[in-house]
């Protein structure tokens, strides 16, 4: 995500230098759009994250839905997302091991509601997702981790695979 208009010659010398950081640049447009589409796409990811985490806890955790089948319906139907997957790279099967830490999200997450705020747009889920990633950010369980933890958070058993459930 880089603040520049895709015509702007400054790409090619710039690009070198970007290939290092990432793999999908795309010109959001001028000054500033870079960062506001970032903070945006990380509201989305981490609203879908809580949304998962929590369906995920409901039905698997409370209600005692077999986890396997629960996946495998929410992935072919309209709760399917990035998130739902259990993989063994997935964050969760790491322990949380940091990659985009909780205290990230929280940042990011507070900027997107701030912006919101600013411009006079209306976040419904907004402050209800901040109050979560920074009550999560300052939880001694998941300090420092990666913020898929929001589901430890939430009160979601990550290790019910191997408890036979």
């Amino acid at each position: 995500m880089i603040g520049a208009e895709a015509c702007d010659p400054n790409l090619d010398i710039v690009k070198p230098i970007l290939d290092t950081m990432g793999t999908n640049l795309i010109a959001c447009g001028g000054p500033t759009r870079g960062l506001a589409t970032k903070i945006c796409n990380n509201y989305i990811a981490g609203t879908i994250a809580i949304a998962t985490a929590e369906g995920m806890n409901l039905a698997i955790m409370r209600l005692g839905v077999n986890p396997k089948i629960f996946s495998k319906v929410v992935n072919v139907s309209t709760g399917a997302s990035w998130v739902n997957c259990v993989v063994p790279s997935a964050p969760a099967s790491k322990g949380y091991a940091p990659g985009f830490r909780v205290e990230l999200m929280k940042k990011d997450y507070n900027l997107a509601v701030d912006s919101a705020k600013e411009v006079g747009a209306r976040l419904v889920l907004g402050p209800v997702g901040l109050q979560a990633y920074t009550e999560a950010s300052q939880d001694p369980n998941c300090v420092g981790l990666d913020s898929r933890v929001v589901y430890r958070f939430l009160g979601g058993d990550e290790l019910w695979d191997k408890k036979g459930m």
